[in-house]
């Protein structure tokens, strides 16, 4: 398995007024170098990620936070770690609240979450544990609102939608490529979704609380219920687009000096963007009742994305949904019971990762 980058060895951050986040990301730099130092000393993995993508991961949470506010509150949970054990678990409960509320498939929800060097984390979930709303299944007006806004094209490759095409609701202009497009959530819809179920329940007050910590979006406020389905939080993409837009393997960067609407397409392998346009800027005919996709949103969901492939979470996240879904199959059809147990075994943690 891709344990993703070595974390910078030079630790910018100052002795100064930063001097809580450069102890936070030497705590990170220690723990990697102790995995890459002396391999033969093994860590015990607590979680599922392997102790060197904890490592990079807590590290690149320093590095890449959107905002000043969620980079100290990453440094302070870190510099409260007692041991090795207690920064793996941190690592694994931002893997599960963070990354992972990003991915449309998310595979089983992760069960209840707490951590001892986040007491502020904990009240901020139980606060939130009362305001949930569960979220509307359909959202077809959003996805016809969007269509329109967007000129019935993907908004990365600008290619033509199948649907409002057929419909006379679009016309070809002679070069356009047609697609079927999709409603793309930035903050995925089913983070609120089936909350009769109490593990659900804290899985979604524990997303809406690092949001708000490490991302600075209120999005119990914003994104609650049906205002999930707002147009601010809304692409249209197609169909392979949306999917690698899901899984963090394509995301926009906003162009420095540029309009608050023109990005930057970024992915995690040039192959990503063959189709599409290095730059792209957003438009609307009417930004009150059709506005634009929230710049804070999609710099959330870039840092996100960078956070996961440079410390190699992506893969494991990846790893764990395949195996999740194979265990599925297995589990149902009855064969293959070896490597059944097998995968079952790595996730309990008795096989090495």
């Amino acid at each position: 398995m891709a344990h993703g980058e070595p974390l910078p060895q030079e630790n910018k951050f100052n002795t100064g007024n930063e001097l809580l986040i450069h102890v936070a990301y030497s705590q990170c730099l220690v723990l990697e170098s102790k995995v890459l130092d002396d391999p033969a000393a093994v860590i015990p993995q607590k979680g599922s990620l392997p102790p060197l993508v904890c490592a990079r991961l807590l590290g690149q949470l320093l590095l890449e936070a959107p905002i000043a506010d969620g980079r100290t509150n990453v440094a302070s949970e870190i510099v409260r770690c007692k041991d090795d054990d207690e920064l793996q678990q941190l690592a694994n409960l931002y893997k599960n609240h963070l990354l992972r509320c990003f991915y449309r498939t998310k595979g089983r929800t992760p069960l209840p979450s707490s951590h001892p060097t986040a007491p502020s984390f904990d009240l901020k979930k139980n606060e939130f544990r009362a305001l949930l709303v569960e979220t509307p299944s359909s959202h077809e007006a959003a996805k016809a609102q969007a269509l329109e806004r967007d000129q019935y094209r993907c908004m990365l490759s600008k290619e033509l939608d199948v649907k409002s095409f057929k419909s006379g609701l679009a016309l070809d202009d002679g070069s356009s490529t047609l697609v079927h497009t999709q409603c793309a959530h930035i903050l995925d819809r089913s983070t609120n979704e089936n909350l009769k179920d109490s593990a659900k329940v804290d899985y979604a007050a524990s997303v809406h609380a690092i949001l708000d910590r490490f991302g600075g979006i209120n999005s119990i406020d914003e994104l609650n219920g049906a205002k999930v389905h707002r147009l601010q939080n809304i692409l249209t993409l197609g169909t392979s687009i949306h999917t690698s837009f899901d899984e963090l393997d394509i995301w926009l960067e906003k162009i420095p000096d540029g309009s608050n609407n023109s990005y930057n397409v970024k992915a995690s392998n040039p192959s990503f963007l063959r189709s599409l346009s290095a730059r792209v800027e957003f438009t609307t005919p009417d930004p009150v009742r059709r506005p634009l996709p929230d710049p804070r949103y999609l710099k959330l969901h870039a840092a996100c994305a960078r956070i996961a492939h440079m410390s190699g979470a992506a893969q494991c996240i990846d790893q764990i949904l395949h195996e999740e879904e194979v265990t599925k199959v297995l589990a149902f059809d009855g064969g293959s019971s070896e490597l059944l147990d097998h995968i079952l075994m790595r996730r309990l943690g008795i096989i090495a990762h």
